[in-house]
C-alpha cells in the first residue's frame, strides 16, 4: 500500500519536532495516534547539573502544526479540560528545520470562565497563534470572544524558536522563557485543581481571580485555610524570629477567628495553632 502524501508530511513535521525537543526534554508519545486527541508528545523539561546530570523539572503537552493557521478545539475541550500540565503547540518548518512554540497560558483562564459559552452556547473553541509575544499589548488573559460568529479565541502567544542545530548546553538561556512559562500555567493549572482560582498573569505583574459556580462552592474554605497558615505562621516567628512578630497582626487576625468560630463553631484546622499561641503570648501579660 502506497503512503499518503498528508500522513508523510505529518509524520516529518512531527521527527523533526520530536528531534529538537529531544534536546532539552525527555519525551513520551501516546501509545495510539488514532484518538487524535491533540497531544503529540509529552515532554519533561530537563537542566543539565555539574555538565552531565540531566534534573527533570516540569512537563507539558505539545500539539505539532505544520503552519500558523488557527484551529478549532471545540471537540477536544474536554481533554484539554482535564489535562494537569500545561499545553502547547508546536510549529515546525520543513524548509528551516526550526521549531516554534507557542503558550497555552490562556487555558486554565477559559476553563474558569468561559466553559459554558462552547458547551452551553454552542460556541466554537478556537486556537489562535500569536507570532507577537509582546505580552503588553494583550489582554489579562489571552481570550477573546466573537459573539457575532460564535467562536470564542484562546490565544496561544510564541514563546521560543528553536533551530535543528540548536545547543542547549551553550545556550541554555534561550529557554529561560519556556521554563518560566511552563512553572507559571503549572501553578495556575494546580490553584484550578485545588479550587483556588487565583491566577498570576505573565511577569507575575498582576493575578486574575475567577467567582462563579465553582468558586462559591470554595472560597469560604480557602479562606479559613489562609486564615489557619496566618495563625501557624505567627506561632512560627513568636518562637523563631520574635523581633518580626507583630501583634497587631494577632489581634486582627484572632478578632476574625472569633467572629468565624462564634458563627460556624471550633474550627479544627486552626484551633490549636491559634491557642498555642495565645496562652504564649498571655504569659507575656500581653493584654490582646
Amino acid at each position: 500500500m502506497s503512503h499518503l502524501l498528508k500522513f508523510r508530511q505529518g509524520w516529518q513535521s512531527e521527527h523533526i519536532a520530536k528531534f529538537i525537543l529531544s534536546k532539552f526534554s525527555f519525551i513520551a508519545e501516546p501509545s495510539t495516534v488514532a484518538d487524535d486527541l491533540g497531544t503529540d508528545f509529552f515532554c519533561t523539561l530537563f537542566k543539565i547539573q555539574m555538565g552531565e546530570y540531566l534534573i527533570p523539572q516540569n512537563s507539558f503537552a505539545i500539539q505539532i502544526k505544520s503552519d500558523n493557521d488557527s484551529f478549532d478545539v471545540t471537540k477536544k475541550v474536554s481533554y484539554l479540560q482535564g489535562l494537569e500540565i500545561p499545553f502547547f503547540v508546536g510549529v515546525v518548518s520543513k524548509k528551516d528545520l526550526t521549531l516554534r512554540i507557542y503558550s497555552g497560558e490562556s487555558i486554565p483562564h477559559f476553563f474558569s470562565t468561559y466553559t459554558d459559552l462552547v458547551t452551553k452556547h454552542n460556541y466554537s473553541a478556537v486556537i489562535k497563534l500569536l507570532e507577537d509575544n509582546d505580552y503588553t499589548n494583550r489582554g489579562h488573559n489571552f481570550i477573546n470572544y466573537d459573539p457575532a460568529k460564535g467562536k470564542c479565541y484562546l490565544e496561544f502567544p510564541k514563546i521560543v524558536e528553536l533551530n535543528a542545530d540548536y545547543d542547549y548546553k551553550a545556550d541554555s538561556q534561550k529557554l529561560h522563557e519556556l521554563f518560566y512559562i511552563c512553572r507559571l500555567i503549572q501553578y495556575n493549572l494546580s490553584s484550578k485543581m485545588t479550587h483556588s482560582y487565583f491566577y498570576y498573569l505573565h511577569g507575575h505583574k498582576g493575578v486574575n481571580i475567577y467567582a462563579g459556580k465553582d468558586s462559591a462552592k470554595t472560597y469560604r474554605d480557602n479562606y479559613i485555610r489562609r486564615l489557619a497558615e496566618v495563625f501557624y505562621n505567627l506561632d512560627w516567628l513568636y518562637d523563631n524570629k520574635k523581633d518580626e512578630f507583630n501583634y497587631d497582626d494577632f489581634k486582627i487576625h484572632k478578632s476574625t477567628y472569633l467572629m468565624l468560630v462564634e458563627k460556624y463553631g471550633d474550627i479544627d484546622i486552626f484551633k490549636n495553632a491559634f491557642s498555642r499561641l495565645e496562652d504564649k503570648i498571655k504569659k507575656e501579660n500581653k493584654n490582646i
